[in-house]
C-alpha cells in the first residue's frame, strides 16, 4: 500500500511538472509565431502590479508636469476610485502647484462617481478643497466591509439609492462586484447579473453588456468575459499586502490564467472552455484507442516472433534483419503514407513499427525470462512514439486530434494545445503504471566475448555507413550546385546527418552514465532514473519534442538526445538487472563489493541491444520531426520532415533515412560482443559456483573465504 501511494504521488508530481514545461514551450512557440500576443509573464512575475504602485507612479508624473503628465492623468482616471485611498491622504504633503495639478487630474473620477459638479472642480484651488473635504467625510466608505455590504445590497435588489452608493465607490468596489456575479444557473442569477453588469460597465468603461431579456447562457457568457477581463486588468485595481504580494508572483502569470480557466470550466462558469474540453475529449476518444490497439498488436507481434526465433534459430538472422529495417524507417512517415488507406492501415503500420522495436529489445534475452512481462514493461516507453505517428497521420488527413492541434497552433490557441497536451500526458502516463516485473532465469544464458573486431558482415556495414555518411555530407555541402528538385533533398540530408549524430552522441552519454550507475552501482542513480523516466512519460512528446527543435536552435538535437537517453538508460538498467540476477551477483556498490566481475560478465551482455537502440536514435528523432511538421510547425527541412510529404522526394527521403539508420544498426551490432554458448562439461555446476565465488570480495567473512582466526 505504501509503495502504491508513493508511486501515485510521484506520478502526480511528474504530471504537474510536465504541464509547466509543456505550457512554457507551447507559449514560447506561439509567441514566436504571433509576436506581441501577450506581454504577461509565463510562469513567474517578479514585478507584480497593483493599485498602490501604479497610482504613486502616476501621481509623481502628474506632480512633476511636463510631456508625460497627460498620460499619467489618463492612468489616474483609469484607476478611478481604487487610486483615491493612495493619493488623497497624502495630497496635502505635495507642493501647492503639484497639489493643484494632481487634484485637477482626479476631477474626471469625481464626475464619474457623481459626487461633484463642474463648478466644484474647474480650478486647481477648488479641486484641492473638494477632494480634501471629500476624504474627510467619505474615507470610512473606502473600507472592505463597507464595500462588501453595499455590493451585496445591490445584488439582492436594484434600487436607485443602492446603485448610487456603489457608483460613488467607483473602481474601489470592482473586486466585490466581480465576485458578486457568482455562477449563473437559474433565472434569479440572470437578474442578479442584470443588476451588477451596468455598474461594472460604468466604472470601468468596458462595453460589456447584456441583450434585452437575456437567457441563462447569455448571462453566463457575460460573466465569463468579465472574469477574463478581470484576470488581465483586475490586479491594477487591487492592493497587494504581505502574502498577497507573494502569491502575485505566481497568480499574475499566463500559466495561472490557464489554471483559473480550467477551474471555472470544471465549476461550469466558463461555457466556452467547457466546450473546448468537450471537443478535445471527443476527438481523443477516437485517437487514443487506435494508439492503444496498435501497441497491443505490437506486443503480440513481438512476443510471437521472439518465440518463433527460439523454436527455429535458423530464421534468427533473417527476422532480425527485417525487424531492423522496419525499425529504421521514420514511423510518422510510414503512418502518413498508410493514412491514405484508412485508419486500419495506420494502426497496422504503427503496430508493425513498434513490434520491430520490441523484437529488437527481446533479442538476446536470457532464457527463462518472461517475454510478455518484459514487453509489457517496455511497451509503455513507446507510447509517445505511437502517439506521434497517429497524430501525424490524422493531421495529414484533416481529422482527429491531429487536425485540431494544427488548427490550434495556427491560431496561437495555447489553451486548446494545453488541453490536448494534458490528454496526451495522461495517455503516456499509462506506461508508468505498467510494472516491469522480472523473473530469474532458470537456464544458463549465453556468455559474451569481448571481441570488437568486425567480421565479414561488419566490414560490409562499415563500408555502407561510410558511404552513406559521405553521401549525406556531400549532398549538404554541394546542394547549391544541384537542380531545384534535388536542392531540398540535399539540404535535408546534410541537416539530418548533423541532427542524428548530435542527438545520438548526447543520448549515448546520458544512457551510459545513468543506465550503468542505476543498473546496480548506485541506488541514488536508480531512484533518479526512475523519477526522470516518469517525467519523460508525463511529457506530451509529440508537442514537446517539436517545440524543442524549433525553440532550441542548435541545442534542439541535444535536448531530443537527452530525452532519448533517458529511454535507453531505462532499457540498459533493465538489461543489467536481469543479467545480474541470473549471475547471482550482489549489487556492486562502490566500496563494498568488487566491480570486476560485474564489468566482465554483466555489462558486455547489454552492449549489443543498447548499441542498437542508440543507432535507432536517428529514426526516433525523424519520427518526431515528421509528426511536428505534419502538425504545421516551422521546422528546418530534414529527411524526417520530407518523409511525411508525398511524391518522389518524400519517398526518397524515407528510404535514405532508413538506409542510413539500418546500416548503422548492423554496424554497431556486429562489432559489439557476440553471444556464445559454452560447451565445457560440467559447466552448469562449475560456472554458478565460480560466479558466486567471484561475487564475494576475498577476505570478507562468508562463502568462499577463509574465516578469521580466533584471537
Amino acid at each position: 500500500m505504501r509503495r502504491a501511494i508513493e508511486r501515485l504521488t510521484f506520478l502526480l508530481l511528474s504530471f504537474a511538472a510536465a504541464s509547466v514545461v509543456t505550457f512554457f514551450l507551447l507559449a514560447r512557440l506561439s509567441d514566436r509565431a504571433h509576436a506581441g500576443t501577450d506581454a504577461q509573464p509565463l510562469l513567474v512575475n517578479l514585478s507584480p502590479r497593483d493599485a498602490r504602485e501604479l497610482t504613486l507612479a502616476a501621481v509623481k508624473r502628474v506632480a512633476r508636469g511636463g510631456p508625460g503628465a497627460a498620460g499619467a492623468s489618463a492612468e489616474l482616471v483609469r484607476l478611478g476610485g481604487a487610486a483615491l485611498p493612495h493619493v488623497l491622504p497624502f495630497l496635502e504633503s505635495l507642493e501647492p502647484a503639484a497639489r493643484g495639478r494632481v487634484a485637477l487630474a482626479l476631477a474626471p473620477i469625481a464626475g464619474r462617481m457623481g459626487v461633484a459638479s463642474d463648478t466644484d472642480l474647474d480650478t486647481p484651488e477648488r479641486a484641492v478643497v473638494f477632494f480634501t473635504r471629500f476624504w474627510q467625510d467619505r474615507s470610512a466608505d473606502f473600507r472592505a466591509q463597507a464595500v462588501r455590504r453595499k455590493v451585496q445590497r445591490l445584488a439582492e435588489r436594484s434600487l436607485p439609492l443602492r446603485r448610487k452608493e456603489v457608483v460613488e465607490l467607483d473602481t474601489f468596489a470592482l473586486g466585490e462586484l466581480l465576485e458578486a456575479l457568482g455562477r449563473v444557473t437559474t433565472p434569479d442569477d440572470v437578474r442578479r447579473v442584470e443588476r451588477l453588469a451596468p455598474v461594472l460597465a460604468h466604472v470601468t468603461g468596458v462595453a460589456l453588456g447584456l441583450p434585452a431579456s437575456p437567457s441563462v447562457a447569455a448571462a453566463a457568457e457575460l460573466v465569463t468575459r468579465w472574469h477574463d477581463w478581470e484576470f488581465d486588468h483586475g490586479p491594477d485595481f487591487a492592493t497587494l499586502d504581505g502574502p498577497g504580494r507573494l502569491a502575485a508572483f505566481v497568480m499574475q502569470t499566463r500559466y495561472f490564467r490557464f489554471l483559473a480557466s480550467a477551474r471555472r470550466a470544471v465549476l461550469g462558469d466558463a461555457p466556452a472552455t467547457a466546450a473546448r474540453i468537450a471537443e478535445v475529449g471527443a476527438l481523443g476518444r477516437e485517437t487514443i484507442p487506435r494508439v492503444l490497439v496498435a501497441l497491443v498488436l505490437a506486443m503480440g507481434l513481438a512476443v510471437g516472433l521472439a518465440s518463433t526465433l527460439v523454436a527455429t534459430p535458423a530464421r534468427h538472422t533473417a527476422v532480425l534483419l527485417a525487424a531492423t529495417t522496419v525499425a529504421s524507417f521514420s514511423l510518422s512517415g510510414l503512418a502518413v503514407r498508410a493514412g491514405a488507406l484508412g485508419s486500419v492501415a495506420v494502426v497496422l503500420m504503427v503496430s508493425a513499427g513498434l513490434g520491430a522495436l520490441l523484437l529488437l529489445e527481446l533479442d538476446g534475452l536470457p532464457p527463462g525470462q518472461s517475454r510478455l512481462k518484459r514487453v509489457a514493461g517496455r511497451a509503455g516507453m513507446l507510447l509517445p512514439l505511437a502517439l506521434a505517428a497517429e497524430l501525424a497521420a490524422e493531421a495529414t488527413n484533416q481529422r482527429g486530434l491531429g487536425a485540431l492541434i494544427r488548427r490550434a497552433r495556427e491560431a496561437a490557441d495555447v489553451d486548446t494545445l494545453m488541453w490536448i497536451a494534458l490528454l496526451l500526458s495522461a495517455t503516456s502516463c499509462l506506461g508508468i503504471l505498467v510494472q516491469d516485473t522480472r523473473a530469474a532465469a532458470s537456464e544458463p544464458p549465453p556468455l559474451s566475448t569481448t571481441e570488437l573486431v568486425p567480421g565479414r558482415r561488419g566490414r560490409a556495414a562499415v563500408l555502407a555507413v561510410g558511404c552513406i555518411v559521405g553521401l549525406f555530407a556531400s549532398l549538404g555541402a554541394l546542394h547549391s550546385f544541384m537542380p531545384p528538385w534535388a536542392d531540398g533533398l540535399a539540404r535535408a540530408a546534410g541537416h539530418t546527418l548533423v541532427v542524428a549524430l548530435g542527438a545520438t552522441a548526447v543520448a549515448a552519454a546520458v544512457a551510459i552514465v545513468l543506465g550503468v550507475l542505476a543498473g546496480g552501482i548506485s541506488r541514488t542513480a536508480d531512484t533518479f532514473l526512475s523519477r526522470t523516466s516518469e517525467l519523460y512519460l508525463a511529457l506530451p512528446e509529440p508537442l514537446v519534442a517539436g517545440a524543442a527543435l524549433v525553440l532550441g536552435g542548435a541545442f534542439g538535437p541535444a535536448l531530443l538526445g537527452a530525452l532519448r537517453g533517458v529511454e535507453v538508460a531505462v532499457a540498459l538498467r533493465t538489461r543489467l538487472a536481469d543479467q545480474r540476477a541470473f549471475e547471482d551477483f550482489e549489487p556492486p556498490s562502490l566500496g563494498r563489493s568488487p566491480l570486476s566481475p560485474y564489468l566482465k560478465r554483466v555489462l558486455p551482455t547489454a552492449i549489443a541491444p543498447i548499441a542498437t537502440l542508440l543507432a535507432l536514435t536517428g529514426a526516433w528523432v525523424a519520427a518526431f520531426e515528421g509528426a511536428f511538421a505534419a502538425l504545421g510547425a516551422p521546422l528546418a527541412p530534414s529527411l524526417g520532415v520530407l518523409s511525411g510529404f508525398g511524391g518522389v522526394v518524400g519517398l526518397a527521403a524515407l528510404v535514405l533515412l532508413a538506409a542510413f539508420v539500418s546500416a548503422l544498426c548492423w554496424l554497431v551490432r556486429d562489432i559489439a560482443p557476440r553471444a556464445e554458448h559454452l560447451e565445457t562439461p560440467g559447466a552448469p555446476v562449475v560456472l554458478p559456483l565460480k560466479r558466486r565465488i567471484d561475487s564475494v570480495r576475498p577476505g570478507d567473512p562468508g562463502r568462499g573465504s577463509t574465516p578469521p582466526a580466533e584471537p
